[in-house]
């Protein structure tokens, strides 16, 4: 078993935080990730952990996101798989253009996108806390506000 904690922190005065993959794609305002032809993606018996201090934004955990001023996180063919595994995502405020084992992407242009994905997860627990969220891709792919979360092909399973 295995167990992955990332803080996402910025000390600005602003107190946002963005840009974190884990076992995936993380873009945060204007960034650019550009992902292999096929990502394959597995965790089995793992614990992963992401904490904000504020926001969470542009996190992808076995996953793409991508939040704010054209972000974009690109691969092509991609294949996830949980197996008795947990996701927590927490933010104190918000959590903005989160792939959980999908694609997610919010605001101001930003971009997640796949040739195709397939997403399995089993005995799985995902969790996201924050005040406000925003294109949240949890075993799927969404957007929200001009962000733009893109798939050719889609297959989600969970059990």
């Amino acid at each position: 078993s295995a167990a992955i904690t990332a803080t996402v922190f910025d000390d600005s005065s602003e107190l946002l935080g963005g840009g974190c993959g884990v076992a995936g794609f993380g873009v945060f305002r204007g960034a650019s990730i550009a992902g292999v032809a096929t990502l394959r993606l597995l965790a089995t018996n793992t614990a992963i952990r992401i904490t904000g201090n504020r926001d969470a934004d542009g996190i992808g955990v076995m996953g793409l996101g991508a939040y704010r001023d054209d972000a974009r996180a690109t691969a092509g063919n991609v294949t996830i798989v949980a197996a008795n595994t947990t996701v927590h995502i927490t933010a104190g405020s918000k959590n903005g253009g989160v792939g959980g084992l999908g694609l997610g992407a919010a605001h101001s242009g930003s971009n997640a996108t796949v040739v195709a994905i397939t997403a399995a997860a089993f005995n799985t627990t995902i969790r996201i806390a924050g005040d406000n969220n925003e294109g949240l891709g949890i075993l799927g792919i969404a957007a929200r506000l001009n962000g733009h979360a893109t798939a050719g092909n889609a297959t989600t399973a969970a059990a």
